[in-house]
């Protein structure tokens, strides 16, 4: 299951068979955090479709049924997450060619400089930690050119 969030902020579970695209992949197993992302779109008037995965695999599963064209323009990913951590989707993101163009996002409630250097040397266009405001992270996608 996966939840894809309307820009009424009403989020539907829906079966992952019947999601086609999104421009953003968001991968975070913490709920709440869904809601936040889909808000700070709105807040900066990012009009872009989200889709939410609370887990890695279930991200990876979605991923592996699109086609190149469908894939999105960008993935943010939690670091600290059950099952598979950020840093192992991130790898397995950049391990994969038909992935590895996507540009991906890490933010996390814990972000100390060695966390995020590693981060990207293995591929992250860049981390932020998780702020209630999510100030850093709004400015930056406010400020991209890099999507759809």
């Amino acid at each position: 299951m996966a939840k894809f969030y309307s820009k009424t902020n009403i989020m539907q579970t829906v079966n992952t068979a019947d999601i086609y695209t999104c421009d953003i992949l968001l991968i975070d197993d913490d709920i709440d955090e869904h809601f936040l992302f889909e808000c700070l779109l709105d807040d900066i008037g990012l009009n872009k479709r989200l889709l939410a995965f609370d887990s890695g695999k279930k991200a990876i599963q979605y991923l592996n049924t699109l086609s190149r064209d469908d894939l999105p323009s960008l993935i943010v990913l939690d670091y600290f997450m059950s099952v598979m951590s950020g840093k192992h989707l991130l790898l397995y993101i950049n391990s994969m060619s038909r992935f590895s163009r996507i540009p991906v996002i890490v933010h996390s409630s814990q972000m100390g400089e060695d966390i995020k250097i590693d981060l990207m040397k293995s591929g992250a266009i860049e981390c932020f930690k998780k702020t209630p405001d999510m100030k850093e992270l709004k400015m930056f996608l406010a400020l991209s050119n890099n999507l759809k």
